[in-house]
């Protein structure tokens, strides 16, 4: 079996105990090792290729992936990456997503779980033309399965179906967007709207995109209301995804609050990106991010001062002159 695994659940990867290894060699490699000694024991059941109900337990190591990242994609794996066609494909990918994240590449989208009162609030990558061919090209490559600890529903699960390379690569590369933006929230400057009662359907919305849970919940199956804004804020995304740079709109049409959409994902986007750099060049994440990236840039352009005339400015200051009170020695004079 293959002896890395992804858990989408906890953000993780799963490495397989050398025990557990049939055809693949790699746990011989020395970023593998790497990688093993930063996790800790736990037990996972896999999804094999090809089917959706065969589920195997496995024993190994689980790593976040905020800690794996600089491991996997900095200038140290190399030499590692050079002796594994797996790792070398897990790297590339992680590497487009940290490259995608550092350009500002994703927009939200919100996602219905059924038909209840549960969405998901995620980032998800923009891609280009050559972008899709690579990830379909690295999918051909990448030999990795998913995985989920013996705790988890497996049935509550959406992403069991994904069996196939390329839908687990594109699984990988959204999820690994999403765990940069919300990690660079974290270190960052906390987002939230001013002016907004937490109740409100615009910082619950924000609150979902930045923090450590994605859960939306509609107040009844049956409200049209909470939907009809789940489907303005996917359209207003829809056209970035699609390629554009950036929405047609600064907000979805039912938008309420002072700061529009477009300018709170940009504040999101920024701490992603600069701590997307920092993992880049193989560094651990920072516990915080510089204060310099809090400040809000503005999407408007900055107005210059209007220019009057010679004549209105002299008359202005004649005014200014009349309307001084005199001393008294003046109004002796006078």
């Amino acid at each position: 079996m293959n002896s890395i695994a992804f858990v989408p659940a906890s953000r993780a990867l799963f490495i397989a105990d050398s025990a557990s290894e049939n055809s693949s060699g790699a746990q011989h490699n020395a970023l593998l090792e790497r990688l093993r000694a930063q996790g800790w024991p736990t037990q996972a059941r896999l999804l094999l290729p090809g089917t959706e109900l065969a589920f195997r337990q496995a024993s190994g190591v689980m790593i976040e992936l905020i800690d794996a990242l600089p491991l996997l994609v900095g200038p140290d794996a190399e030499p590692a990456l050079a002796e594994s066609r797996e790792l070398s494909a897990l790297s590339k990918l992680l590497r487009l997503a940290l490259s995608l994240t550092e350009r500002g590449q994703a927009w939200p989208k919100l996602n219905r779980l059924g038909t209840g009162t549960r969405y998901m609030a995620r980032w998800k990558a923009q891609l280009g033309s050559s972008e899709k061919s690579d990830v379909a090209k690295l999918s051909q490559e990448l030999r990795l399965v998913l995985a989920a600890l013996p705790s988890t529903i497996l049935s509550s699960e959406r992403w069991q179906s994904a069996v196939t390379g390329q839908r687990v690569a594109y699984l990988l590369l959204d999820a690994t967007v999403d765990l940069l933006v919300r990690e660079g929230c974290r270190r960052g400057a906390q987002v939230r709207l001013a002016g907004c009662a937490a109740s409100m359907w615009e910082q619950r919305l924000v609150a979902a995109l930045s923090g450590d849970k994605a859960l939306l919940l509609a107040g009844a199956p049956s409200d049209e209301a909470f939907a009809q804004r789940a489907e303005q804020t996917n359209a207003w995304s829809q056209s970035a995804l699609n390629g554009a740079a950036r929405p047609l709109l600064p907000s979805p049409e039912s938008w309420q609050a002072s700061e529009s959409l477009l300018q709170v994902s940009s504040r999101m986007m920024r701490q992603a990106s600069l701590l997307s750099t920092v993992i880049l060049a193989g560094q651990p994440a920072p516990r915080m991010l510089p204060t310099a990236a809090w400040k809000l840039e503005s999407t408007l352009d900055p107005r210059k001062p209007a220019q009057l005339p010679r004549k209105l400015l002299d008359e202005a200051l004649q005014l200014l002159r009349d309307s001084k009170p005199r001393a008294p020695e003046e109004y002796r004079a006078a």
